[in-house]
């Protein structure tokens, strides 16, 4: 006669797959100290490198040079209107403040003049070759340049960081004296390599 075999349940083993707290929270701090030093360096990128205004400036003096055209006929052609023409040269003097800390550097400038009947004009600045040449040929616009600005503003002019650029702009433009004193507005765009332009508008007695 055979002794019956006790039914023996299986032993179940479990493995845990969760990590000790302790691990956890060894892991946690060294992520939240990461998160910390990345807000920081951005915040430090944003206020130092991308100020909310980068850059300042106002138009100091600005000095008119204005040109008539007497009508010239060639035989019995008229070869200039019957009234001649107007022409001015705008010598403004241009100041700009840099508020960043790295460098600035000047791509382009431009005057926009509209008028009283609401044509608006637009003018690059003059370069150096433009301004010898325009002295060589009107002799008295190099003689009524203000007398203690020598420096002139012009492309690629570096402004270094917390510092400032200051100096003569030359642009030009078809329109009598009378109609640039009644003008609607006129405005100076200094445009940068890397940050936004900066327009700086005309004041209404200059």
């Amino acid at each position: 006669m055979t002794n019956p075999i006790p039914d023996h349940e299986p032993h179940h083993i479990s493995i845990s797959e969760e990590e000790p707290e302790d691990s956890r929270k060894n892991l946690l701090i060294p992520a939240l100290l990461a998160a910390v030093l990345i807000a920081a360096a951005v915040f430090i990128l944003i206020h130092y490198t991308y100020h909310q205004e980068p850059s300042t400036g106002s138009i100091v003096s600005t000095t008119v040079f204005p040109i008539h055209t007497n009508p010239a006929r060639h035989g019995g052609m008229q070869l200039a209107n019957a009234h001649g023409d107007d022409q001015i040269y705008l010598l403004p003097v241009v100041e700009i403040y840099n508020h960043i800390t790295l460098p600035m550097f000047i791509e382009s400038l431009a005057v926009d003049v509209t008028t009283a009947d609401g044509e608006t004009l637009h003018c690059a600045a003059a370069q150096p070759g433009d301004f010898q040449a325009m002295y060589a040929m009107y002799p008295d616009l190099e003689r009524i340049q203000p007398a203690k600005v020598t420096g002139k503003l012009l492309r690629d002019t570096r402004i270094e960081r917390d510092g400032k650029a200051y100096g003569v702009v030359m642009v030009h433009f078809p329109i009598s004296k009378d109609a640039w004193d009644h003008r609607q507005s006129a405005t100076l765009t200094v445009s940068f390599y890397h940050q936004t332009p900066l327009i700086i508008p005309f004041p209404k007695n200059q």
